[in-house]
């Protein structure tokens, strides 16, 4: 059986920002409450994930939206997928 050491986990993998971390983490819970919720108010799930994204960036870099848009995105691998996508659904 494996032990853990908290003091040590806290020690290697220290947070550094935490109130980055309260907001991300209080919408990636909103996303997964509202993923659970898809009986009630029936949303797509992709518009919630996208929703959950948009305000975990919005809230977490309000100065650096376009930074992080523009350097931090694979804007390739995201183009490749949706054409891939597309031709799938095509065929």
């Amino acid at each position: 059986m494996v032990t853990l050491d908290v003091g040590q986990l806290k020690k290697t993998y220290q947070v550094y920002d935490e109130p980055r971390l309260l907001i991300a983490g209080t919408s990636t819970c909103f996303v997964i409450l509202m993923f659970f919720l898809h009986p009630v108010h029936h949303k797509d799930t992709a518009w919630i994930a996208l929703l959950g994204a948009f305000v975990t960036i919005a809230f977490t870099n309000p100065h650096d939206v376009q930074d992080a848009l523009r350097n931090h995105v694979e804007w390739d691998t995201l183009l490749f997928f949706a054409g891939l996508f597309v031709l799938v659904e095509v065929c």
